[in-house]
């Protein structure tokens, strides 16, 4: 009899714990004679959540309902509703909007350079460098240092430093991703656990490396020109960057719109054109996420 009550009584636990979890228990309420306790004790979907965009000014009329188009255009999915002087969202794509961009940083870029040029040569005959997958090549931007984007099997030493668990071959290594960024440092600084020496690389005063979330690394001045998000102005599907002066024939300019993000920019006399991107017309409204 004890353990009947006892076998009874763990089914009961573990149902009130499968009712307490969304998923179990969306199996479990169509089940005869178990639905009521879904009902009375299961999970409840609180539907989706509502967050406010404010403004960092009072927003006429017309401007509310400029920013509920914008927007309502940058989501996928939910709901965008003016109440007062805000606008009410509800979905996770509201974690998608870009509402304050700090100032574009205008750099430029240095095409060929002789540092540039004596590393492509030198990791054409490197070993090390070959095992990494590393090179030099041409884009739309510049000349820069790149790398495939795969897998290189790795020691279980840099494996485990780095939290990786790919696919593994006794005697070969980890399958690990490594961008371009940890390529180009492993080369540069030397690694011991993938068995790199270091490759110091010096660059003239002034220039620094820009390392892109995309991959390419490029060669740019170290010190950019930045122009506050009011000073843009739209043209048609561009966005015009006032340089205050024109820049020497053949310079080539890159605008960073977010951290690790680099665009060519086009130059027109003392202006850069950009792609425009309506997210900066957000910024420009003064909104953010209360």
């Amino acid at each position: 009899m004890k353990i009947a009550l006892a076998f009874i009584g763990v089914v009961l636990i573990a149902l009130l714990v499968a009712i307490r979890v969304p998923r179990s228990a969306s199996y479990l309420e169509d089940v005869p004679g178990i639905g009521w306790l879904v009902d009375l004790f299961g999970a409840h979907d609180p539907g989706p959540i509502e967050f406010e965009l404010t403004f960092d000014h009072t927003p006429s009329r017309p401007e509310l309902e400029h920013a509920r188009e914008l927007v309502a255009a940058r989501m996928s999915r939910g709901t965008v509703v003016v109440r007062g002087n805000s606008l009410f969202v509800s979905g996770d794509d509201v974690f998608r909007l870009t509402l304050h961009r700090p100032p574009l940083r205008v750099f430029e870029v240095v095409y060929e350079s002789p540092e540039l040029e004596a590393l492509r040569r030198a990791m054409l005959r490197d070993d090390q460098a070959k095992a990494l997958r590393l090179s030099v090549a041409l884009d739309r931007i510049g000349y820069h240092v790149e790398s495939p984007d795969d897998a290189l099997y790795v020691n279980d030493a840099w494996a485990q430093k780095h939290g990786c668990t790919g696919h593994h071959i006794e005697g070969t290594g980890t399958a690990c991703f490594l961008n371009t960024r940890q390529r180009f440092d492993a080369y540069v600084r030397g690694d011991a656990d993938l068995f790199v020496d270091p490759h110091p690389l010096a660059l003239p005063p002034g220039r620094n490396f820009y390392a892109t979330d995309a991959g390419p690394i490029y060669e740019l001045a170290a010190q950019p020109l930045l122009v506050p998000l009011t000073s843009l102005q739209r043209s048609g599907a561009q966005g015009m960057i006032p340089l205050g002066a024109a820049p020497a024939p053949d310079t080539e300019l890159v605008v960073e719109v977010s951290a690790g993000t680099l665009i060519p920019g086009e130059v027109h006399g003392s202006q850069l054109a950009i792609p425009y991107d309506p997210e900066y017309e957000l910024a420009l409204l003064g909104l953010r996420l209360r």
